[in-house]
């Protein structure tokens, strides 16, 4: 039987929002599957982008708090990964298979 076992690394926002008017802060966030099977990150319900089987994928989304939900290719799926994201603070988030 495998299980799938996501770690989430949090970072915290030390920017504040921006002002009306202004370009919003950006940062980096991180699907590092190192599962056999490809994954989807979707950020707050919406598509980011996929990680191929023993890869990773990096999108710039903005800065605050943000939900996270992975989904592998056999249809599993991870989701409730809350995080908040800082413009200079990139967020990695890790899937690994691990069999019992």
């Amino acid at each position: 039987m495998r299980i799938r076992l996501w770690f989430e690394l949090t970072a915290l926002m030390l920017a504040p929002t921006a002002a009306i008017g202004q370009d919003v802060a950006m940062g980096e966030v991180t699907l590092d599957n190192r599962s056999a099977l490809s994954a989807d990150l979707y950020i707050d319900g919406a598509y980011a982008c996929g990680a191929p089987a023993h890869g990773h994928c990096t999108v710039r989304v903005a800065t605050g708090v943000h939900v996270a939900t992975i989904e592998f290719a056999d249809g599993d799926h991870v989701t409730g990964g809350v995080f908040d994201l800082a413009a200079d603070v990139p967020v990695t988030l890790p899937v690994v298979d691990l069999t019992t």
